[in-house]
Order: structure tokens, then sequence, then C-alpha cells
């Protein structure tokens, strides 16, 4: 059986370490956020840099597609550009009454078009027909064979990231200020 006076000694060291952990985590929390700034004020304008290099790019592949007859794409500095095919887009203006049209018009395929929580699925709206799309209010734009590629290897993946962490390192801000007003 413990004693009061030792049951009190471990709830101080309790408190004691209790405080030392807190202050060691919050110092942890400032270094990996000057460390994540720190990288941050270099990562920034290359991403910057990243996002207008590639937005030139995709404009000047847009606007000069006589280069990209054949072959259609390039690669460079592992850097893909060019044109390639890319299927037409579906669109409707009202989901709900699309929905209501497939059961009266196309109930034998209702499952493969309505979701179950009944959405339309876009993807079964590419397998129909032209007329069936017309019959239920769906039109489709036209298929682009000179769509704009540019894919760079890994660092799209990369450059996703750093505007991931971006984003993160700023939310905090963000909910802090909230704190504040309230």
């Amino acid at each position: 059986m413990a004693t009061l006076a030792s049951i009190i000694n471990i709830a101080e060291n309790l408190g004691e370490t209790a405080d030392s952990l807190k202050k060691n985590l919050d110092a942890m929390e400032r270094q990996i956020n000057g460390i994540r700034m720190e990288f941050l004020k270099k990562l920034m304008p290359i991403s910057q840099r990243y996002g207008q290099l590639k937005a030139d790019l995709e404009r000047a592949v847009e606007e000069n597609p006589q280069h990209f007859v054949k072959p259609r794409t390039i690669e460079v500095n592992g850097v893909k550009f060019g044109m390639q095919s890319k299927s037409g887009k579906v669109t409707f203006d009202n989901a709900d009454a699309v929905i209501e049209k497939v059961k009266l018009l196309l109930s034998t395929r209702k499952n493969v078009l309505i979701q179950t929580k009944e959405t339309l699925n876009v993807r079964g709206l590419y397998v129909i027909s032209e007329m069936e799309r017309k019959a239920i209010g769906v039109g489709k734009l036209p298929d682009n064979p000179n769509a704009v590629v540019v894919q760079i290897k890994a660092v799209d993946e990369a450059h996703s990231v750093v505007q991931k962490m971006i984003e993160d390192f700023r939310a905090p801000e963000k909910k802090k200020d909230l704190k504040m007003a309230s």
C-alpha cells in the first residue's frame, strides 16, 4: 500500500514530465516550422516560375499547332509537349432532369448511367449513342484531336506536393486569425 506522500510524489513527477514533454513538443514544432519556412522560401519562387513556364509552353503549343503534325509530341529534358487526341466532355444542364429522362427512356441501362445515390454516372454517358444523349438532354462537346499536352515526369507531382505544403502551411495562420477574431 502506497502512502499519500508517495502518491503526491508520483503526481509531481507526472506534472514535471508533462511540462517537459509539452516544452519539447513545442520546440520541435518551432524547429519543424522554421525548416519548412526555410525551404518554402526557396520553393515558392521556383514553383511560381514552374507554373508560369508551363502555362507559357501550353500557350505556345496551342498557338502553333503546325509544329506538331508528325511527330505530335516532342520530349526535351523530360518535358513531353505537343498535341494529343482528347475525348470531348459530356455536358448537361440539369442532372435531376437527366436522371428522370434516363429512368423513363433508358430504364434498362439506368444502373450504368445513374449511381446509387442518384447522381449521373458521367462515364456511362460516353457509351450511349448521340441520339440517346439528345433524348435525355445531354450534349457532348466535340473530340479534340489537337489537345495540348505538357507532361513533366515526376515534376508535376512534386509541384503539386509543394503547392499542398504551401496551402497546409498557410492553413494554421487562417485558423489562428479566426480564433483571434472571435
